[in-house]
């Protein structure tokens, strides 16, 4: 009789539990295991997140203004770091071998090249040159008005004619220089999108490592990443988390939302990292 009377009381206390609502503003130990000290601390607001991610990528793109010798000298930091970094079990020494080859093969294919264009240029691409589409270098020149007062009537619609074909094929030859134009415009955008994706790459792990779990944006709005064991952030983790974003794109930026929702205020990119994002 004992034994029904504590187990009711039991369900009743966790029904109790269950009633309580989150407040979403302190981390709990909600769905996962987190290191004991981290409970109760305060958690970031999404305000305060948006906000230090609109200075992050206002950042990101001035760095996508610098020349890609300096980008793929961060690209090979990166992977040297991954080579080298304790912070994932589950990454064998093979692995970690071809990480290190992969760093120093790009170091060298970087050096390489920028020799290779300081022989020719003699200067190095610190900063890339601006993409611009050049304009079409054709002068087209229409006369006001076909009038030939001293020629026959014959001889001028003959002139006439010909000036005619003149000008259309100097409107077929700008014709195909828009069309070119547009082409060389489209490549400039995907050049564009390609360096900005590879900075806000080296720029979401290298700081967030370097820096214990900040950006420029997050130390400036006094927030930070944390990883649920209490441990600091590794290089592994930092790199994921920024997997974690392009995840969070493609499901339509719903993964970036969650953090509405979640319990603890996790994206998509926090769960794959194994992170959470508090204030200070």
């Amino acid at each position: 009789m004992n034994d029904k009377i504590s187990n009711s009381d039991e369900t009743d206390v966790n029904k109790n539990k269950s009633k309580v609502k989150d407040p979403r503003n302190i981390i709990t130990p909600d769905a996962f295991t987190v290191a004991d000290s981290l409970l109760g601390l305060p958690l970031a607001s999404p305000k305060r997140r948006a906000a230090a991610m609109g200075l992050d990528l206002v950042l990101i793109q001035q760095l996508s203004q610098i020349g890609s010798m300096v980008l793929g000298l961060s690209i090979a930091a990166i992977l040297f770091l991954l080579s080298r970094s304790k912070g994932r079990k589950s990454v064998g020494t093979a692995r970690k071998s071809v990480f290190s080859i992969m760093a120093i093969g790009l170091f060298l294919y970087v050096v390489a090249m920028e020799g290779y264009q300081y022989i020719q240029t003699q200067e190095f691409s610190i900063m890339k040159p601006d993409i611009v589409v050049e304009e079409s270098s054709t002068e087209t020149e229409i006369n006001e008005s076909v009038n030939y007062p001293d020629l026959p009537l014959e001889q001028q619609l003959s002139l006439a004619k010909e000036q005619i074909v003149d000008l259309q094929d100097e409107n077929n030859v700008l014709r195909a220089d828009d069309d070119s134009n547009i082409i060389d415009l489209v490549e400039a955008m995907a050049t564009k999108f390609g360096y900005g994706f590879g900075w806000a790459g080296v720029y979401f792990t290298l700081f967030v490592y370097l820096l214990r779990g900040q950006t420029p944006g997050k130390f400036i709005f006094r927030i930070q990443i944390i990883q649920l064991d209490g441990q600091r952030l590794s290089i592994w983790n930092s790199f994921g988390r920024y997997g974690g974003y392009a995840a969070s794109v493609v499901t339509g930026l719903s993964g970036f939302f969650q953090i509405f929702w979640d319990a603890n205020r996790q994206g998509l990119h926090d769960k794959v990292a194994s992170t959470v994002v508090v204030r200070l």
